[in-house]
């Protein structure tokens, strides 16, 4: 009897979770029926038309990204120039937000000649008829979408490379710089100062992620890593200060030059959540095209662990810069009213100055070394440069952390 009873007991429980999840998978789809929907594994409909399995590319040496951009202009030509020195980035699909006032076609084309694999996208090439800007004016509603957007087009963009017999993938914002202790930047790099010294581990060298990846890596497909928080704080005259932009260029146009201070590695919740680069060549297709479960921190939580390396064994991070405030509230998304908070930029700006470092500083010597000083001027073309239309009169403020 008792045996009978714990099945009986048993079952109902399995009963209910079934139930619940059925339930839960309801809820999800009844919240979101206005902005998702199914798609057959099979079916390649889902693909861009250039992209369906007759138009495969045999995947040239480098790595590829899938990049979300909303006016991203002042920032996107540093971007592309370090992660093609040092990724080497050679293929990109970009998404633009139909919400961006400035369109990054002609930054973008500039790469072609480089060699760079370079594809950009509208709405209808990742969310079929359910694009557009959210119109509706409850906040709640238009972040939802957001991330949305912002999973939905990592989904597609990840089945697409995947397609094109690409490899590792980064996944990653224009705020985000991926590095590791496991560069060589060369001898010289920093220029007679010795960087402040830090708690990273001592890595043996390597020229490329790319390189740290076939030599370092994990056996698993994807590769969360931390990120570390950099504030606006500028301070030229610190003891290990140097200018590293190579002559004809200024450090100030750069944030991975300009912006030098971050936020203790222990500070986990100012540093934020993981990012990953993954190896969709070793993804199927079906874990690849369906969005459901994805964020941005963990893509695919199938095959992606829930918490990356502490800082001390990390093999690879990524640096976030807050940049200026003008940077900062330059974006109109709907996260908008929240970014153009001056007190809330503050704030995090200062939670991100507890110490020095020169981690990417000697990037743009090596990157003008490799394609040449008037290359590289074509490249960067203003870079920085901040242009606002009439209509735009958000307020400029000027920088106050110390």
């Amino acid at each position: 009897m008792v045996e009978e009873a714990a099945s009986k007991t048993a079952f109902r429980l399995l009963r209910i979770a079934i139930l619940s999840s059925i339930f839960s998978i309801l809820l999800f789809y009844h919240t979101f029926h206005d902005t998702s929907w199914t798609v057959d594994t099979n079916d390649e409909s889902i693909l861009a038309p250039h992209l369906r399995s007759d138009y495969k590319i045999i995947s040239k040496e480098g790595l590829s990204a899938c990049l979300l951009v909303n006016d991203e202009n002042p920032r996107l030509p540093e971007w592309l120039a370090y992660h093609y020195h040092v990724l080497p980035l050679r293929s990109i699909i970009v998404a633009v937000d139909p919400a961006s006032r400035y369109q990054p076609n002609e930054i973008l084309n500039r790469w072609v000649p480089m060699g760079m694999e370079v594809e950009i996208w509208e709405d209808a090439d990742y969310l079929g008829n359910q694009g557009g800007v959210c119109k509706s004016t409850v906040f709640e509603e238009c972040l939802r979408r957001h991330r949305w957007r912002q999973t939905t087009f990592m989904a597609r963009c990840m089945a697409e490379l995947k397609n094109r017999n690409k490899t590792w993938t980064l996944l990653i914002d224009v705020d985000e710089y991926i590095s590791s202790d496991a560069l060589d930047w060369g001898r010289g790099a920093y220029k007679g100062a010795e960087p402040p010294p830090n708690a990273f581990p001592d890595f043996d060298k390597h020229e490329t992620i790319h390189d740290i990846l076939k030599h370092k890596g994990e056996a698993k497909p994807c590769f969360p890593f931390t990120r570390q928080l950099y504030g606006a704080k500028e301070d030229y005259n610190h003891t290990y200060w140097r200018d590293m932009a190579p002559y004809g260029f200024d450090d100030a146009d750069f944030v991975t030059l300009k912006y030098r201070w971050r936020a203790s590695k222990n500070k986990v919740f100012v540093n934020r959540w993981q990012k990953t680069i993954i190896d969709v060549s070793r993804i199927p297709m079906k874990d690849l095209i369906r969005s459901f479960g994805m964020t941005v921190h963990l893509p695919l939580p199938k095959h992606c662990a829930a918490d990356p390396r502490k800082f001390r064994t990390t093999l690879l991070r990524a640096n976030h810069y807050v940049d200026s405030y003008e940077s900062y509230s330059y974006r109109k998304d709907a996260r908008s009213h929240e970014k153009e908070n001056y007190e809330k930029w503050e704030s995090k700006s200062k939670g991100a100055t507890d110490e020095m470092d020169m981690d990417l500083t000697p990037w743009l010597k090596g990157f003008v070394a490799s394609v040449g000083k008037q290359t590289a001027k074509k490249l960067l073309r203003e870079t920085g440069v901040f242009v606002r239309k009439e209509a735009d009169s958000r307020r400029n403020a000027t920088d106050t952390s110390s």
